[in-house]
């Protein structure tokens, strides 16, 4: 899980980090589609939709225990 620190919210550096990681990553492998997991909550949906993000509907999870 990555969080900005309350002191330094609303400096784009969130977005930032995530539109330079896609960049790199378009750019040196052939993706067809970049999967990022985030919670459902607004602060982060916000942020992937400005970024291009679309929401994928499935997910799919094996439970194997207690961590």
């Amino acid at each position: 899980m990555v969080e900005t620190h309350p002191d330094y919210r609303r400096l784009w550096l969130a977005a930032n980090l995530v539109y330079t990681t896609a960049q790199y990553a378009r750019e040196r492998f052939p993706l067809a589609r970049i999967y990022i997991q985030a919670d459902a909550t607004g602060f982060a949906r916000k942020l992937y939709t400005r970024l291009g993000f679309t929401r994928v509907d499935y997910e799919h999870a094996l439970e194997v225990g207690e961590a």
